[in-house]
């Protein structure tokens, strides 16, 4: 940019690097020049859309989203973008016709139909999700379809079969805080392994504090690491940091779920009990609030029972 501030690929790369480190605001007009000297760049648009999304203005991320469509239908990975917005939001009706043109415009595309079956998932459409994920291994093995499968298997009590799965996903990615953190959880309420979820649990947190170096503003970094610490004893860390989550993405269906059980394992079931009915107002999975471990002690309080008969059909 020192050398033709003009040149919009210099406005895009700045506005890429302040996204990924959290600072939304100043990569907005920056990406906004990069549109403006570019105007066929749809990956101007997406980062953009990007910005938008991630400082709060929801309508205007939306249409940037479909901008970037607009000036590029063949791009399987503008679909995914606003895919994912979807999804973060609850609204998974809507997500799935956008993950599906991933796999028809790129049918080799392993992580399109991970995405598409995780979208079936939420709707608690367990089959169809579950044959996704499996056609996204016979693509290739990747850590998500195999942690997905996990997931599957854990929230309908397969707590073995899970492991399994969970491990795998973390030979392939080693580096991914979930996944291991989904490992620790699977050894927690698997007997005989449940003297393994500690120190992986313990690894979880290392590589969720790791990626938190880079945006401390990352609120799925922020969400999961509060969801570790109580497991480790730490319920004091736990609550600042859901709260720095919540206060970052208050409206985010995935923060609002987090809450539900960080406040259960710290035992405040008043705000448990609040943060749930904000989830399941924004069509976080019912199955898998019902179907969670750690919220077994709940099911028997009338409101949580009032919440979920008065929560709406999954989007």
């Amino acid at each position: 940019m020192s050398l033709d501030a003009k040149l919009a690929a210099g406005h895009i790369c700045l506005g890429a690097l302040y996204n990924v480190t959290g600072e939304c605001q100043q990569a907005a007009p920056e990406l906004r020049r990069g549109a403006e000297r570019e105007p066929t760049s749809d990956d101007a648009y997406t980062g953009l859309a990007w910005a938008y999304e991630h400082s709060g203005q929801l309508q205007a991320a939306e249409q940037t989203y479909q901008k970037a469509i607009e000036l590029r239908p063949s791009y399987w990975r503008t679909y995914n973008s606003l895919g994912v917005f979807y999804f973060s939001r609850g609204n998974y009706e809507k997500a799935v016709p956008m993950f599906q043109p991933v796999t028809e415009l790129t049918p080799d595309n392993c992580y399109g139909y991970s995405n598409l079956g995780l979208a079936h998932y939420r709707l608690g459409q367990l089959d169809e999700a579950a044959t996704m994920f499996r056609r996204s291994l016979e693509i290739h093995p990747n850590a998500p379809a195999y942690s997905n499968l996990g997931v599957i298997a854990f929230f309908t009590g397969h707590y073995a079969e899970s492991v399994r799965r969970f491990e795998k996903a973390t030979e392939l990615e080693p580096q991914s805080y979930r996944c291991w953190g989904n490992l620790a959880d699977a050894y927690r309420w698997t007997p005989g392994d449940r003297d393994r979820a500690k120190a992986t649990y313990a690894r979880a947190i290392r590589l969720a504090e790791r990626a938190l170096e880079v945006n401390r503003r990352d609120t799925d970094a922020l969400g999961y690491l509060a969801l570790y610490e109580p497991k480790s004893g730490e319920l004091e860390r736990a609550r600042q940091l859901i709260g720095q989550a919540l206060a970052t993405a208050p409206r985010d269906v995935d923060v609002l779920s987090k809450a539900v059980e960080v406040y259960t394992l710290a035992g405040d079931e008043q705000k448990a009990l609040d943060y749930q009915k904000g989830a399941v107002r924004g069509s976080y999975s019912r199955f898998e609030l019902q179907a969670n471990p750690e919220l077994a002690g709940s099911r028997s309080d009338p409101t949580y029972r009032e919440i979920m008969a008065e929560a709406p059909t999954p989007r």
